[in-house]
Formats: C-alpha cells, structure tokens, sequence
C-alpha cells in the first residue's frame, strides 16, 4: 500500500517551521559569541588594567596568558608572544627551588601561597616580586593563576635599612670603645708620664761619661713609643688626632737600627744579616713617626721570619 505523499500546503508549512527553528539557533548563536567577545574584552579590559601582573601558567611551567602588566615586568615586546613561554626562562637561579615548591603545592590543592621570588628579564635587570597564586580552571583545564606585584624598590629600601642599622651599631660600638680608650689612655699617660720624668731627671744628673745613659735614653724612647701607642689606640677609637710631622726617610731607617726592638729581633735571628742602601738626596715625607716606624719594623720583622 502507498502511503499518501504530503500536500504541498503541509511540505510549506514544515519548511517554515524548520527555517524559523535554524534562524533561532543562527541568532542564539550569534547572542552567545556576542557575549563571548564582550566577556573577552571585558576580561582584557580589567587584567589590562590591573597594577599587579597577572600570569596563568600549566602545571609545566608554560605561559596560557599574561596581562599587560605582566608583559611588562618581565619586559615582554608588543609584538613579541609569551603563550607558550615557560616561566622558567624568567626565574633567576636563586628562586627556580621556591617556585617549584609552590607550584606543586597547588596543584596538589593545598592553600594559595605567598612568596617572593627574583626574576630576571631578558634585559638582564633584577627584580624581586611578591607572589600570590592559586589553584584555578582554565580552557577546560586547571591551572595555576600566580599574581605578582614589583617590590624591588621595598628590598632596596630594607637593605639600605639593614646597613642604616648596622653602620648604627658599629658606631655605638666605636663609641664604647671610645670611651674604654679615653679611661685607659688616661690611666696610662699618668704612669708612662711618671717613669719618663723620673728618667729625664736621671739622665741630667747622670754624669756625661756614664755607661748607663744610653739605657736611660732607651727607658726614654720606649716610654714615648708606648705613649704614641696609646695615641694610635685614641685614634683606633676615632678620639684621637693622627699626628703628622715633616719626616726623613733615612733617619728614621736609622733610628728603627738603633732601638731596643731592632736589636733584640737581631737576637732572634742571627743567621740573618740586615744591610742598608739609602739614597742620599732622598726628600723629606710629611707623616706619622709612629705609624711609619711601626710598618718599617714589622717589613724588617717579615723579612727576618
């Protein structure tokens, strides 16, 4: 049996049907990409916009998206792509262990963390970030949002604090060693004042021929030694005065043979022969007696030794 074809009327009337169904679905379709693009703009409109850069990276390191301030900080070009970038190339060395760390706790799905890191951009400069991340769903796939925002001027700060801090301290420490100092060198000047005195006396009563004098000379020498050391320590402790005289070169090379030191070290070390080659016309320096003699003998010393 033949079934009874449609009539022309009813075949019109579902092809209409059929053409309005496909002109709903054309036009819902072309509402959802319509709201598709604006959230897409309204999306790069606010993470453009935003101070703090913004990255979503997989769970191997790679780039899925980057605002524009995260192009910045990491000194990204206009026309240069980051999709696909891995942030490793971003890290500096010291930071690589910490970052690893992270983002395996958040895939792991533990808390967000907090951290700061030291990135190294492709122009070479340092820059210290505080970063922020989370566990999120992107393109159908989780992901790892990380928000950094630049505190390289704060750590420059907190350094330039931390040597405020210490300069502070070492001074308060010169200060008290200042004034341990001043007391002591006081207490010594008293005494070395006392046995150069005494042995100035000695030495103008003292007749002219006796064997003694050059010993009172050297009690006398080695007081006022003792009392520049007194003075060095003073100005050790930055309370004190260096003092500075005209000086020659070749006298005080002689006055070094001559003390009571130069002679023991000789006694120290007989095998060694000391011998002198001085220039003549050698011109005056103007320094510290002291510190000069202090530094011929201890050549003269590590030489000997």
């Amino acid at each position: 049996m033949k079934k009874d074809k449609p009539a022309p009327k009813q075949l019109t009337e579902e092809l209409e049907s059929e053409l309005k169904t496909l002109k709903k679905a054309a036009s819902e379709r072309r509402k959802i990409e319509e709201t598709l693009r604006e959230s897409e703009a309204l999306f790069s409109c606010v993470t453009d916009n935003m101070l703090d850069a913004m990255i979503i990276i997989d769970w191997e390191g790679s780039i899925l998206f980057a605002n524009q301030a995260a192009r910045n900080l990491i000194d990204l070009k206009p026309d240069e792509d980051h999709v696909g970038r891995n942030i490793v190339e971003y890290l500096h060395p010291d930071s690589f262990q910490k970052a690893v760390e992270d983002q395996e706790a958040v895939k792991a799905g533990r808390m967000g963390f907090l951290s700061e890191y030291q990135l190294r951009p492709p122009s070479g400069r340092l820059v210290w970030v505080e970063s922020i991340g989370g566990k999120i769903v992107f393109r159908n796939a989780s992901a790892n949002l990380v928000c950094m925002r630049d505190i390289t001027e704060r750590r420059q700060a907190e350094e330039e604090k931390r040597k405020l801090v210490d300069r502070l301290q070492r001074a308060e420490k010169m200060e008290a060693l200042g004034m341990l100092a001043g007391g002591v060198a006081h207490d010594l000047n008293n005494v070395l004042g006392i046995v150069i005195g005494y042995a100035e006396l000695l030495l103008n009563e003292m007749d002219p021929s006796s064997p003694s004098r050059p010993r009172l000379r050297n009690i006398i020498g080695g007081g006022e030694r003792a009392a520049a050391i007194v003075q060095d320590l003073l100005t050790l402790a930055r309370r004190g005065v260096a003092v500075r005289q005209v000086l020659n070169l070749n006298r005080m090379v002689a006055d070094c043979q001559a003390a009571p030191e130069f002679l023991r070290l000789a006694s120290y070390h007989p095998s060694v022969r000391i011998e002198t080659d001085l220039d003549p016309n050698l011109l005056n320096i103007s320094g510290s007696p002291v510190h000069i003699g202090k530094s011929l003998f201890n050549l003269v010393s590590n030489a000997a030794e």
